[in-house]
This record gives structure tokens, sequence and C-alpha cells, in this order.
């Protein structure tokens, strides 16, 4: 930094006033300059950062590029950054709770610390990851019971979004052991299924309890039990259990999602129905340990966590 006093001399003149410059006073350990008439005193970090400003080129690499894409990311490290730069999976520790709205995020640091060589860790790349629409809209819903007709609209909105699984698709063991649970592949409900239901279904639920007395224990146990009629009152068979397949971020492949179907009598005959995604904070934690794998496989370190700052 050998301009440094000559920059501080200009200053000197334009100001009207002296800045010394050789100063060897610390304020604990960041150095200070002395600008004379009025004793001010200022940073020597600021001196130096107006002064780089002057200079071709800056004393190092600042700054923060915005990734569009995992692979954007993955470029620009490439060709910025030694291939000990590290990169770090941000947000996967708060899924349990915001699944809902994930905040996930890769971060690649540029120069970051190695062992015994510390480093200011602010030349960096970043791709935070974009939540999808339909994923969003999906969400809202979940938990909450719709009237007939809302139900249907929704359900005709989203059509193309049911699903079913691929021939060779693996389930995951939550879904396989809840089908199980529910009684059966027969409890899964097809697209066309759920779209007659939505639209063309007139149910009536019929709420029966019985109660049983044993008369030697005087033990009294109820029953309750549930029918459900369509037109006509022909017995209908309610499914427990459908498929979406929607992607959880945008520009990434979409994943199979399952989802209850629940229903209560709303009175006079209506029935309110509703669903509930099926384990959702796992479904979003393997959309993004899948792109986590694509950093993995560029031979880059990842670590799971927010990064640390020097």
């Amino acid at each position: 930094m050998d301009g440094l006093k000559e920059f501080l001399d200009r200053v000197s003149r334009e100001a009207g006033t002296e800045v010394k410059a050789i100063e060897h006073r610390r304020d604990g350990d960041v150095p200070f300059v002395v600008i004379d008439n009025t004793r001010k005193l200022m940073s020597a970090a600021g001196i130096v950062q107006e002064f780089e400003k002057t200079q071709p080129a800056p004393y190092r690499r600042r700054g923060t590029y915005k990734a569009a894409d995992v692979a954007s990311l993955l470029a620009w490290m490439n060709w910025h950054c030694n291939q000990m730069a590290p990169v770090f999976g941000e947000g996967a520790e708060n899924l349990a709770a915001e699944w809902k709205k994930p905040k996930l995020a890769l971060i690649g640091i540029g120069n970051y610390s190695l062992m015994d060589a510390p480093a200011w860790h602010d030349f960096n790349v970043r791709y935070d990851f974009p939540v999808t629409r339909a994923w969003t809209e999906w969400c809202n819903l979940s938990g909450e019971f719709l009237k007939q007709g809302e139900f249907a609209e929704f359900v005709e909105k989203h059509l193309y979004e049911f699903s079913e699984p691929l021939r060779d698709e693996v389930l995951s063991e939550a879904v396989t052991r809840m089908i199980e649970a529910l009684g059966g592949a027969k409890q899964v409900a097809t697209p066309q299924k759920m779209y007659e239901m939505a639209r063309g279904v007139r149910l009536t639920v019929e709420e029966k309890v019985e109660v049983t007395l044993d008369r030697s224990t005087g033990e009294a146990s109820l029953k309750f039990s549930e029918e459900h009629t369509g037109a006509g009152g022909r017995p209908v068979a309610i499914p427990k259990f459908f498929y979406i397949r929607v992607p959880i971020f945008f520009g990434e492949e979409p994943a199979l999602v399952g989802a209850l179907l629940r229903y209560r009598n709303g009175g006079g005959g209506n029935v309110l129905w509703s669903y509930e995604l099926f384990a959702p904070d796992l479904v979003v934690k393997a959309a993004f340990e899948k792109a986590c794998s694509v950093v993995t496989k560029d031979n880059r370190t990842l670590y799971l966590g927010t990064p640390d700052l020097p």
C-alpha cells in the first residue's frame, strides 16, 4: 500500500488541513489516523476503503453472486473458486416447522478459511430454492375442510396434478406402512376417482352409535359406524388416500406426494371434504437432498447448516 501516504497528502491539500498517516497508536487492534485541525479521529479502515476505490483493481475479491439454479452455482464456483471451496446447505434444520414455506439455500464460499489460513468469507455464491406455486397452494389448504362445490372446484383446477406411482417407482417406507394401515391399495384413489367424487358424488353420511351392556359385569361398550350412500341410497366406497405429483422447487422434477382424504358431516345432508398432505416435511427434505447430491457429485465438500463468519 505504498501509495496510501500520497493519497492522504492529497486529502490534506483538498481539506486544507493536515492528515497524519504515520501514527503508531492503536484503538484496540484498529489503527486510526488523526486530522490535526479538529483532532478528529478516523478509522484507518474507512480511509483504506476510499483509497482502494482509486486503484486500478481492488485488493481482494468480495461480493455475492445470486445463482438462478444449482448448475449455475457450480459452474460459477468451478470458474472462480478453487476445489477446496465448500458449499453449505442452509435451512434443512428448520424443515420440521417450515415445510409449507421452506427457506432453503446453497451457499458456496470462495474465500473460506483453511485450518491455518483465516479468510473473510465475503466472496461467495448463493442459490435460494424458489418454492413453486403448486406446492404453496396444496400446502395452504392442507387440513382445511371445504364444501362440496369448493372441493370440486379445487380438484378441477389441480386435476393434472393428481397421479399414481409409476410401474418401477419405489415408495417410501412411511407411505407403504400408511397404505397398509388404511386397508391396502383398494383405499388409494385414482385421479379419475378423485374427479368423479368431487364432481358427481352426492354423498349422505349416516352416523350410528350402538351401545352394548354386559349385565354380568356392568361394562358398556360403544360401537360407532358410518354409512355412505349416494344417489338412490346406494352404498358408496370412499377412498382414504390419493397421490399428487408436483415440483417442490421451480425448475426441479415433480415429486410424488401422498395425501389422506378426509370428510365429515356438515349437517343438512351436506358433506365437507378435506385432505392432509402425508409427511410433507420428508418430501421437501428429499427434494432438497436430491439437489444437494448434485453438489457432492461435482466433488464439492457439502456442509449442512449456516456458514460461519470470521
